[in-house]
């Protein structure tokens, strides 16, 4: 998964499903979670050393439990299919404001 350019790669609905689930996992916050992916390439590899990891070092890494991210998952989506079937709000004074930023002497 490489960028190109300054456009970041596009993840598959699987790795970012995995992606979510080391996210959430016990003890995972973002720098473990660079590192993780930078050392064993993709969640779920990541994912499938976290017993092992756990095990030689001070902490018990669990991922996070597959059901628990599909209501996630889920609950994102209704929201965005709610937020997107809504008519957006007409603000009439949005259009009276100047579009440049005045200046200051």
């Amino acid at each position: 998964m490489e960028s190109t350019g300054s456009q970041p790669a596009l993840l598959s609905q699987k790795e970012a499903f995995v992606r979510i689930r080391l996210l959430r996992s016990s003890h995972i916050g973002p720098i473990t979670y660079r590192q993780l992916l930078a050392r064993f390439g993709t969640a779920e590899h990541s994912l499938e050393a976290l017993p092992e990891l756990g095990a030689k070092g001070k902490r018990s890494y669990s991922a996070a439990p597959v059901e628990r991210i599909e209501r996630e998952v889920d609950a994102v989506r209704r929201a965005k299919r709610s937020a997107n079937a809504a008519p957006a709000p007409y603000l009439p004074e949005a259009h009276a404001r100047p579009l440049a930023m005045p200046s200051v002497q």
